[in-house]
């Protein structure tokens, strides 16, 4: 378990899920994503400081990205069906 993951761990899985997804959809790759983080933190450091822990933050998001990829494709060989997932069918079962 990464450091950006048990500091802030909503955020953290909200980034995997948000870039296996875009990351999926428009080819974006690890230079975008960390650009973006470092804009990011940039908000909260000055420049300099901001370059390392975006490396480290786009780093754990690409690992775990990877691994959620792969899990899905592992689930789709073996025919899941993923519209399960969809919140409006539990709410249909309330």
């Amino acid at each position: 378990m990464g450091l950006y993951q048990r500091i802030q761990p909503e955020k953290f899985w909200n980034a995997v899920h948000l870039y296996a997804t875009w990351d999926e959809t428009s080819d974006a790759g690890k230079k975008e994503l960390r650009e973006i983080m470092t804009e990011q933190l940039r908000t909260r450091f000055s420049e300099e400081r901001a370059e390392e822990p975006a490396d480290m933050v786009t780093k754990e998001i690409i690992e775990m990205a990877d691994e959620v990829q792969d899990l899905q494709e592992d689930l789709k060989d073996d025919g899941f069906d993923f519209s399960r997932l969809d919140p409006s069918l539990r709410l249909r079962e309330l």
